[in-house]
């Protein structure tokens, strides 16, 4: 299922032409698996190897609550393999043993065998993945009252469907027209009692590689990806949604194997399921899976100091790394013409600079400041510098080769550092700051600097957080990050963007269209009531609903 779409298809085929008479394994369950320890930060994560056979990797699996239920290949008496079939298998609470497999009978297409299997908590509905039995594109199967899957095609593949009841959304994945890569993430939501239309996830999940498995659980999207930077396999990632943050590595799972297709059986304590390599694990700890987001969100760099890269470690405390003072690489200032988007034509031997030196730090994460002047209100400045930035990202994301290596977050400055004393000063405050940082903390793609009282800033952060939809830790790590040392008076909070007002809008128009609330938009502008004006440049939160 993950492989590029060159490799898939002549791999099924292979593995899957054959038909006939045939018969499941007689035993499934080997021997009790082996285990090990891995240790991150604080936190400790026992790895079990699960003792299944003829386990199909690539296919994946599916958890819920102890019950597992993954793909097995079913052979013909003289063991020549044949098809897959999905078996359910009995997760032992406090032990890393299985017990009580047997085989789950589902219908499919004729002449299509089962390659994923999901359900909803009742069991009414369950979504498939099926294939051909002689080759071709997946497509999703759908039994029960939320079926049938209406975007599937002979010209794309589309599998690995997860319906997560709490939004009623459809997550699957997909090769159709307009993804970035190979496999790439999408949903549908239930319209009218029709799935409707395919919402790629963008750009902040989905990469040039392949970005497979999808899951949510406690308001987690789980899925795997190859394509990330600085992943040379795949790993598993995880993503708050309605947060607005970038995707974060499960580095106390991921190791320096492929690592996919998690699976959480269990919140607190975490255990978990998922692939490793083409083993079958177990992951469990005694952490709950809030205390390791916790910790897996922690930025790299704390404290003004940053680990070095791995080396020879003392056998006599494994857990102490060396640090040294933390360093930007560079950072260049584009200047642009007054009142405008457009970058000064002097800058063009700057911005080629620019281009390189990002090629060169790849893969890394670029933080395009946007600045205006003193002069104009300062919502018009607030806009004025977010286009600016905004349209520095498209530039270079257009010149950048590999631009999947690099994440780019927009920094909405405004006028609240401008400093007008001199020419020069002036000149400086229309400008765009392109930096390079090295720290992989969770953030959304766009930052707001928020003016606040020096003194209250944890009250600012408590308040904030509230109105703009995210956690106080979240908002701690942002700000830890984005500016060393970072502006007296200012505090940063990610936002979905600035939007301008059009004739005949409403407050409740423009929150349906962003997924947030009327009183987050209220706030979050200082408004007193629901009038808005035409023109008017409105910040937009995050919401529960926001995509």
């Amino acid at each position: 299922m993950m492989h590029s779409r060159k490799y898939i298809l002549p791999v099924l085929i292979l593995v899957f032409g054959l038909w006939g008479r045939c018969e499941a394994s007689k035993s499934l369950l080997n021997n009790p698996g082996s285990s090990h320890e891995q240790w991150g930060a604080d936190s400790v994560i026992s790895v079990s190897i699960l003792p299944i056979k003829n386990f199909i990797p690539e296919y994946g699996l599916y958890v819920w609550g102890y019950q597992l239920y993954l793909p097995v290949m079913v052979t013909r008496n003289s063991g020549e393999r044949v098809y897959s079939s999905v078996y359910s298998v009995k997760l032992l609470t406090n032990s890393d043993s299985v017990t009580s497999m047997k085989r789950i009978r589902i219908g499919v297409d004729k002449g299509y065998q089962l390659v994923t299997y999901t359900t909803d908590r009742s069991g009414n509905n369950k979504f498939l993945t099926e294939q051909r039995i002689k080759g071709g594109s997946e497509q999703i199967l759908i039994k029960g009252p939320l079926g049938p899957f209406p975007y599937n095609s002979a010209k794309y593949a589309c599998g690995m469907p997860f319906y997560d009841e709490s939004s009623g959304r459809l997550y699957f994945c997909s090769t159709m027209p307009g993804s970035f890569g190979g496999w790439d993430i999408y949903y549908s939501e239930r319209e009218d009692g029709q799935w409707g239309r395919p919402q790629n996830l963008g750009r902040s999940v989905n990469t040039p590689g392949n970005d497979v498995f999808p899951s949510v659980m406690n308001g987690l999207l789980i899925y795997s990806s190859n394509g990330r930077p600085g992943g040379t396999d795949f790993n598993n990632y995880f993503l708050k949604l309605s947060s607005g943050m970038s995707p974060a590595p499960m580095k106390f799972v991921n190791t320096g194997q492929s690592n996919y297709c998690l699976r959480i059986a269990s919140v607190n304590p975490f255990r978990a399921v998922g692939v490793r390599d083409s083993a079958l694990v177990l992951y469990h700890s005694n952490h709950s899976l809030k205390n390791l987001v916790i910790q897996m969100n922690k930025p790299d760099v704390e404290n003004n100091v940053v680990a070095r890269p791995a080396g020879k470690v003392s056998t006599k405390d494994t857990h102490k790394v060396e640090k040294e003072p933390v360093k930007t690489n560079w950072a260049y200032r584009l200047h642009f013409k007054t009142d405008s988007i457009v970058a000064l034509r002097s800058e063009q031997n700057l911005f080629d600079t620019v281009v390189k030196k990002i090629e060169e730090s790849m893969p890394c994460r670029i933080l395009i400041s946007g600045y205006a002047d003193e002069s104009g209100s300062n919502n018009y400045n607030d806009w004025l510098s977010y286009k600016r930035a905004e349209k520095t990202k498209e530039l270079l994301r257009a010149k950048v080769g590999r631009s999947g290596d690099t994440d780019f977050v927009l920094v909405v400055n405004g006028k609240k550092l401008a400093g007008n004393a001199d020419k020069k000063s002036k000149r400086d405050d229309r400008s765009v700051q392109v930096k390079v940082i090295r720290d992989a903390v969770s953030c959304p793609s766009v930052l707001y600097a928020y003016p606040i009282e020096s003194a209250g800033q944890k009250a600012a952060i408590s308040r904030l957080s509230g109105i703009f939809g995210f956690e106080q830790a979240e908002t701690e790590r942002i700000n830890q990050m984005i500016e060393n040392p970072k502006p007296d008076g200012i505090l940063y909070i990610g936002i979905q963007g600035i939007h301008k007002v059009v004739s005949g809008e409403t407050l409740y128009e423009i929150s349906r269209e962003y997924g947030c609330e009327v009183h987050q938009l209220r706030l979050a502008n200082g408004l007193t009531d629901d009038e808005i004006k035409t023109g008017e440049f409105l910040i937009i939160p995050f919401g529960r609903r926001s995509r």
